[in-house]
């Protein structure tokens, strides 16, 4: 509608300054330049109204990503938290803590989970695949060896899966 009102009074503001520009009598013209003053002083708030309208849109609409962010990052920081922790076992397991060497490669691929795991929580499906799923690719992209015995019955179709989007 305001850009109908916008085209309707730039319409108007052509004819007026035509009309300006083409008439001799003074009195007449001052009246008209009046009239110029007074159509595009209201298109001018116009065309400030509808970019108000549209800031005011783009704020609410990223005032509601940020509160569906908001919303997720406890689910998150749980999920994160998790999974970090069945990695570091995972990892503990296969590595000696005491021995220097293995000890500095467990650390490293600590580091690397972290990374990894910094890229999946950003991703969208994050928090709809299943905790198994991300253990496994995690595991598979760190190249842990997944034991069916200590892990869920599913989780070795998921070594198989690749690691997340930009880690392969």
């Amino acid at each position: 509608m305001l850009q109908r009102v916008q085209q309707v009074l730039l319409a108007v503001t052509e004819d007026l300054a035509d009309a300006v520009a083409s008439t001799a009598d003074e009195d007449k013209k001052a009246r008209l330049a009046n009239a110029l003053y007074k159509i595009t002083r209201g298109l001018r708030q116009s065309i400030y109204l509808e970019a108000k309208l549209e800031r005011e849109d783009a704020e609410a609409r990223e005032a509601a990503v940020q509160r569906a962010i908001s919303a997720a990052e406890p689910r998150i920081v749980r999920r994160r938290a998790h999974i970090e922790s069945r990695i570091e076992r995972r990892i503990w397991d296969e590595y000696d803590a005491g021995d220097d060497d293995e000890s500095a490669l467990g650390d490293e691929l600590i580091a690397r989970a972290e990374e990894w795991l910094d890229e999946a929580s950003e991703a969208e499906g994050f928090l709809d695949e299943s905790l198994e799923s991300l253990v496994g690719r995690l595991c598979a992209f760190l190249g842990l060896h997944l034991d069916p015995a200590t892990e869920p019955r599913n989780l070795e179709r998921h070594a198989a899966a690749p690691a997340w989007p930009n880690s392969s």
